[in-house]
């Protein structure tokens, strides 16, 4: 905001306008000028960069002040400082040396991609910062919008024993920076623990720091841990939950496989050996090491007989096991039984997920899941989240790509569920299901070649894929080419009978092609599987009509209202049968209905004259028409 720009809100007096007239401390970039004396801090310690904090007004630049952005970003989102401390000379040693609280560990609610921004405006080296202040507002933009951001990636955080002997010899730096602004130095800082003596300490710190936002980098770390203390079983185990959380399966069993059999790390392993094939459905390879894992005492034996309950389809058997243990792993096991069996609790399973992602490793293929409970749940804003993040860290998996393609159908994205198919068979190009969906995609955006040429390869693919048979018989019958069409839909017929679409669809096409009573069997049988299908009720009054069953098209036409009433065909034919059957009154109001809900229909304008007709006979009979009441 410039000075001269007024600042909008309550509390002035009528045609008063404030200006924003403090800007603190400055200084003139362009020029190189400053306004404090060589090697001076600037500014309040809590906002300062760390260049600042070391009196390097000659490195002060637009990334001095994104720093002091992201300081109000935070102080805003949390009620709490980034930097905080008793004295100035201990701000100040945070400043340089410690990492501010993550956003999300004191605001749980905040979506993870603010949390980026944030951090991108608190990167200690300038390098790690956005450019400028635009940078900044441009990401909050993408995030309003929904989109990803382009937050700087942060660098490695420091253990917490690490940070704090770091932050020890800050202090000293801290208060030779004061004292060159001519002011007294502060009382002494007390001396804070030093870094731990064993190195493979220090990047187990820095590996379990970055567990939930990086599982790789610190799987890496811990794979530098391990070459300083190969022993260290419990440590290999963990790397391999790492490797598993960023998606990498096979290096995640090959880490595991190195636990030596009758190590107190061996149970565990085969726990994960056994969690990693099952969630990978490879669930007859997960059942020898559940056996294995079960046949110990501790909770990992617990876990594993619970999950293999699971794997068996023994759901009440396995929420008895698994409803009192407690920890991520059990959460995980938890939150997809409830996810995967029948009448299970959606609501609960995501809410598992959550605790496990909080907790534990950042898996992306929990992730995904979670995404899909949650578009399921209507969090379509948590599903997008969930899935964008699944679909970054898995870029060769198909599912995160599915699940995210059918959220971006239910919020009318359809070129973007477009991308996320094209992304799929850009790598497998025979994949049918990946295929048949864009197809589908293609057919909503009127691309009928197109669609037609994707259900074409599905079926070079998977000849009896009845989804792919149904939907090609749409797109022959709308190129002209009926005879393939009917074909299409008797194969599909053949191999599902009870496909109440597949029905609906073959009926249409017959009624084209005119042949009514096979027409109304098709139309029968649809309505027989569903209930409740308003086209099919209302197609099958239109061939009962044909057929001169005034009454049954009647019937039909008022249930279709009746179970789906913003269909606008049914009103419409309902007033003509009614008008033929001289019933002037009730034909009036359904056609009016009708107009009211499709006034720029082809019908309409026919629909326009039977009313018209209505009204003047019911006012030649002295009555008065709906219109005129």
């Amino acid at each position: 905001m410039s000075a001269s720009d007024p600042v909008r809100g309550g509390g002035s007096a009528p045609g008063a306008r404030p200006f924003l007239t403090d800007f603190g401390l400055a200084k003139r970039i362009a020029t190189g000028s400053k306004f404090t004396r060589t090697g001076e801090a600037l500014g309040t310690p809590a906002y300062m960069s760390p260049e600042q904090a070391r009196g390097e007004t000659s490195s002060l630049a637009a990334a001095t002040d994104v720093w002091g952005i992201g300081c109000v970003l935070h102080e805003l989102l949390t009620g709490r400082r980034a930097f905080e401390g008793g004295t100035a000379a201990e701000v100040i040693a945070r400043v340089l040396a410690a990492e501010p609280p993550r956003l999300r560990t004191l605001r749980p609610d905040a979506p993870a991609a603010l949390g980026r921004v944030v951090a991108g405006c608190l990167g200690k080296p300038a390098a790690r910062r956005y450019a400028d202040a635009g940078a900044v507002r441009d990401d909050l933009d993408r995030l309003l919008r929904g989109e990803p951001v382009r937050a700087p990636r942060p660098a490695l955080r420091l253990g917490g024993l690490l940070a704090a002997g770091l932050l020890a010899a800050a202090g000293g730096s801290a208060a030779l920076a004061l004292a060159a602004s001519g002011r007294p130095p502060p009382s002494p800082v007390p001396p804070a623990p030093t870094a731990p003596a064993d190195p493979a300490e220090a990047l187990v710190a820095r590996a379990r720091e970055r567990r939930g936002s990086d599982p790789l980098e610190a799987a890496g770390l811990l794979g530098q841990a391990l070459r300083i203390a190969p022993a260290r079983e419990d440590l290999r185990v963990e790397r391999g939950l790492l490797l598993w959380a960023a998606g990498d399966g096979a290096a995640a069993r090959a880490e595991w496989a190195r636990v030596p059999a009758g190590s107190p790390e061996e149970p565990r392993a085969r726990l994960f050996l056994g969690l990693e094939a099952f969630f990978a459905f490879r669930g007859e390879e997960a059942v020898p090491h559940y056996e294995a894992a079960a046949g110990g005492t501790g909770p990992e034996a617990t876990l594993a007989r619970g999950a293999l309950a699971e794997y068996r389809e023994d759901w009440s058997r396995a929420r008895e096991i698994l409803r009192d243990i407690g920890g991520w792993e059990a959460a995980l096991v938890r939150a997809h039984l409830e996810s995967v069996a029948p009448g299970g609790d959606r609501a609960f399973a995501e809410r598992e997920y959550g605790r496990a992602l909080s907790e534990g490793p950042s898996f992306a293929w929990a992730r995904n899941n979670r995404g899909a409970l949650r578009r399921e749940l209507g969090d379509l804003d948590g599903a997008r989240e969930d899935l964008d993040l699944a679909v970054r860290a898995l870029p060769a998996e198909p599912g995160p790509r599915f699940n995210r393609a059918s959220l971006r159908i239910l919020r009318g994205d359809l070129r973007g569920a477009l991308e996320d198919y094209d992304a799929v068979l850009l790598r497998d190009p025979r994949d049918a299901r990946a295929l048949a969906s864009r197809g589908v995609v293609r057919k909503d955006l009127g691309d009928v070649a197109g669609a037609l040429g994707d259900f074409d390869g599905a079926l070079a693919v998977e000849p009896g894929d009845v989804r792919a048979l149904s939907n090609r018989g749409a797109m022959r019958r709308a190129l002209g080419d009926l005879r393939g069409a009917l074909a299409d839909y008797d194969e599909a017929l053949r191999r599902q009978p009870d496909d109440p679409d597949a029905l609906y669809n073959r009926g249409n096409l017959r009624r084209t092609l005119g042949d009514a009573r096979g027409a109304l069997g098709d139309y029968d049988e649809a309505v027989r599987l569903r209930p409740a299908f308003g086209s099919a009720l209302a197609n099958r009054g239109v061939a009962r009509k044909g057929l001169g069953d005034l009454s049954g098209a009647i019937a039909d036409f008022e249930e279709a209202i009746r179970v789906q009433a913003d269909l606008p065909g049914p009103h419409a034919n309902l007033g003509f049968c009614l008008q033929d059957r001289g019933e002037l009154r009730r034909a009036a109001e359904s056609l009016g209905r009708f107009l009211r809900l499709a006034p720029d229909h082809p019908t309409a304008p026919e629909a326009r004259r039977a009313l018209a007709e209505c009204e003047r006979g019911l006012r030649e009979r002295g009555e008065i028409p709906p219109a005129d009441r």
